[in-house]
């Protein structure tokens, strides 16, 4: 039977269930409860967010790590500035800012972006733009991913390094993926000396600066983020990797307004 008694010693009145419990301990059991659910709950957050609290990556510093110091203004990215595959007068034009050790990007490309291309893009109703958003602070080898990618578009390989980035990810786990990613490019068959001193020197930091700029004033906050415009200045933004179910009610939806 519950009681209430006074504590001997401070005075303090606790409720007991036939058994006497002082104000510290108390104290000590309700403190213990609430660490032991946050714990729980940061735990649960972790697996939400695919990020692993227990193996944190080693961060690789570069010699130029890329700054965002402009504020976003919100407004759409500007078409036709970075790589892009389709036909250049489609009516839908898709711009994606993506990461290369984002978990959800590597999502999209498996689940989504070849029934894109074969539904969409190859038949000239979609063109496809890439923006580089390396979110450097959680993803340490993403920075670095960027500009292998940005190096292989100085050659004119873009689109298979896309695709080796994104469905051959081990590169991204390694404590250094630069040799990974070198590897690419003689497996691409890219003229490897001018990757490597493009890739070591960070030739491309600049235009990689200029897609993180664009992605602020764009209000772009995470990856995979996409920017899809179609006829009639019609423009819609998806944020995240949603299934392949959600892009093509988007386009439908954008090419009966052509048609009409």
């Amino acid at each position: 039977m519950a009681s209430n008694k006074q504590d001997s010693e401070t005075g303090a009145s606790v409720r007991t269930f036939g058994y006497r419990v002082s104000p510290l301990l108390a104290f000590i059991l309700i403190t213990g409860g609430v660490l032991v659910g946050y714990a729980a709950g940061i735990m649960q957050m972790s697996k939400i967010l695919d990020i692993d609290i227990l193996k944190p990556n080693k961060i690789k510093q570069l010699d130029n790590p890329i700054s965002l110091t402009q504020e976003a203004a919100t407004v759409p990215p500007t078409m036709g500035i970075g790589p892009s595959v389709g036909e250049v007068d489609a009516p839908i034009t898709v711009v994606e800012f993506t990461d290369y050790q984002c978990s959800l990007c590597t999502r999209f490309y498996t689940d989504s972006y070849a029934r894109i291309y074969k539904n969409y893009i190859k038949p000239g109703k979609v063109k496809f733009e890439i923006r580089n958003y390396p979110l450097s602070t959680i993803h340490p080898a993403a920075q670095i991913g960027s500009e292998a990618a940005l190096c292989a578009f100085r050659q004119d390989k873009f689109w298979p390094m896309y695709e080796k980035l994104l469905g051959d990810t081990a590169w991204s786990e390694a404590e250094d993926p630069v040799p990974a990613l070198k590897k690419f490019a003689r497996t691409l068959k890219l003229e490897t000396d001018a990757f490597g001193r493009c890739l070591d020197l960070h030739e491309t930091q600049a235009d990689l600066q200029k897609d993180m700029e664009e992605a602020l004033r764009a209000g772009i906050n995470g990856s995979p983020t996409f920017w899809i415009f179609g006829p009639d200045k019609q423009v819609q933004q998806i944020n995240g990797a949603y299934p392949y179910a959600v892009f093509e009610r988007t386009f439908e939806e954008f090419l009966k307004t052509e048609s009409l």
